[in-house]
């Protein structure tokens, strides 16, 4: 029978035979504790959206129909390559015009106007760009 020693508090407990004591029981208890706690939460989550937690996906994509502006640089060509492939038409936006814009302000007030008042719809843009 191995015999314990004591020793004082927070200092790990050692045997006789100055083997330190398995941390085995510890890591079951943080891993039970942990699996609890994720069980706890699925279940909350569950109740909180008893019909499923709503996703993005739809039938079909809200409007066929888009004007996208751009200014003439290199970084906007995924949008005019994917308009020449069919990308647009492929997911199930065939009506996409891809129209070159004059300058960022050009660009700025066609996307204020928007797609229904003969402006864009919307724009590949550096962000900050139009609004200086």
């Amino acid at each position: 029978m191995t015999e314990f020693s004591t020793t004082r508090p927070g200092q790990p407990v050692v045997r006789q035979d100055d083997q330190p004591a398995s941390p085995a029981r510890r890591s079951l208890l943080k891993s039970s504790a942990a699996a609890l706690g994720a069980a706890a939460l699925f279940d909350a989550v569950r109740m909180t959206f008893p019909g499923g937690v709503p996703s993005a996906y739809a039938a079909a994509p809200e409007t066929t129909k888009a004007v996208l502006g751009y200014i003439a640089l290199m970084d906007a060509s995924p949008l005019v390559i994917a308009k020449e492939k069919g990308m647009f038409a492929k997911y199930g936006v065939p009506d996409v015009e891809v129209v070159k814009q004059a300058s960022w302000g050009a660009t700025r007030d066609n996307l204020v106007l928007g797609g229904a008042a003969n402006g864009i719809d919307g724009a590949h843009i550096l962000t900050p760009m139009p609004y200086l």
